[in-house]
């Protein structure tokens, strides 16, 4: 017999009252989408690479800026540069501004997804270094004879201390792996290195990227002196009257930046559409005669030209297919645009001012090379784009015939 102290009673659960051992566990919280993935992925190399980046460059690009405002700098009381450097010519301050040029290429390889912002912000960064480097220029040209040294020497030497301290961090701190041994057979693609030479958009983008480099923006690396010559003001006042064509023209750039990134126009229309304003105004800096009438159509033609090449670099980098070719082309393309510091400069020699004639002859030519060639890029873009969409429709139609046919 079983003694009823033996038994043990179990109460049973009642249907609406859950067992500890029954309870369903919580529901595992969604996995994160790949939109979202993506963005904070974005996030975070925008904070890791793009501002740091972005500043290194607006630093650099003062250098850029001031070498061109170092020409007028207190250049009535006779401590300018080209006076202090044995009275150089016009060709030699030409070539003192053209080897700048010379060792600088960058290259920049990122997605078209989303960068049509981010590079208009990267560029803004640069070109709002005219902006600054006017208001130091106007600044330092007050600290001629400090220390027994001329405003332009100031210039140099107050601008490139940050410039070392900040190349070394970027060297030490903020080192990413570019050296030969990190590249292998598998990281090379020799056949993507030969689709450079068979794809006409590479001629056709450096084409129009020279012409823009030379005739658009040809004009910035001696703008302080073009504005000095109109006789507006003295050499301190025009620094600052260098300002307002960078201002706008980085206001402008973001702007219409923004406006591609959502799909509100289109960057080949308003490419070609700065374009034609920069040579509508160079024609009437031929024709006007005011000095007042001069200084704000080369405003105008300066703001338009800054913002082409940017609103153009995402196309650039869907036209590059591969890595490989994206690294080479774009780097190879933003090399050409560097010869508007080197043959700037010899188109905008001070022999050529006042009026500067025939500097604003070269750059209407090379501007409606520049609208030729951003035509013909356009159209030999958009003929790809309708031969692969094509050739996907095709594709998926075959895989959906092959569907019917294995369900028959």
């Amino acid at each position: 017999m079983v003694s009823t102290k033996d038994l043990t009673i179990t109460a049973i659960p009642s249907p609406t009252q859950s067992s500890p051992s029954l309870r369903p566990s919580p529901s595992p919280s969604p996995l994160p989408s790949q939109d979202s993935i993506s963005k904070s992925a974005y996030r975070r190399s925008d904070l890791r690479i793009l501002y740091w980046h972005s500043f290194v460059y607006l630093w650099m690009r003062i250098h850029a800026s001031n070498i061109a405002n170092t020409a007028i700098i207190n250049i009535e009381s006779g401590h300018g540069i080209k006076q202090q450097l044995g009275n150089l010519s016009s060709e030699q301050w030409a070539w003192c501004l053209s080897i700048f040029y010379y060792p600088y290429v960058r290259r920049l390889s990122p997605r078209l997804k989303s960068t049509a912002l981010r590079i208009a912000f990267f560029y803004a960064c640069g070109q709002f270094s005219g902006t600054i480097s006017g208001l130091l220029a106007f600044a330092i040209s007050y600290m001629n004879g400090v220390g027994g040294l001329a405003g332009w020497r100031w210039v140099f030497i107050l601008e490139g201390i940050p410039a070392i301290l900040m190349g070394v961090y970027t060297v030490i701190v903020d080192n990413i792996p570019k050296t030969q041994s990190t590249a292998n057979s598998k990281t090379r693609n020799t056949e993507e290195v030969k689709q450079i030479f068979k794809d006409p958009t590479s001629y056709t983008y450096t084409l129009l990227w020279i012409c823009h480099a030379i005739g658009g923006w040809g004009v910035s690396k001696v703008l302080p002196t073009v504005i000095y010559e109109l006789g507006i003001s003295g050499s301190a006042i025009t620094q600052l009257l260098t300002m307002p064509t960078y201002t706008l023209g980085v206001i402008v750039l973001i702007f219409v930046g923004w406006l591609i990134q959502n799909h509100r126009i289109s960057s080949w229309l308003t490419a070609i559409a700065f374009e034609m304003v920069a040579l509508g105004c160079y024609i009437g800096l031929i024709l006007v005669k005011g000095a007042v009438g001069k200084y704000m159509l080369v405003i105008l033609a300066m703001s338009s030209s800054l913002g082409v090449i940017p609103i153009l670099w995402p196309e650039r980098i869907r036209a590059a297919r591969g890595t490989t070719t994206a690294g080479l082309m774009i780097g190879f393309t933003n090399a050409a645009a560097q010869l508007t510091g080197i043959v700037g400069p010899q188109v905008y020699q001070p022999k050529f001012g006042p009026d500067y004639k025939v500097s604003y002859c070269v750059s209407i030519a090379l501007l409606a090379g520049a609208i030729v060639g951003i035509l013909v890029t356009w159209w030999l873009v958009g003929r790809r784009d309708q031969r692969e969409a094509r050739e996907e429709e095709d594709g998926e139609m075959q895989v959906t015939e092959r569907k019917e046919q294995v369900t028959r």
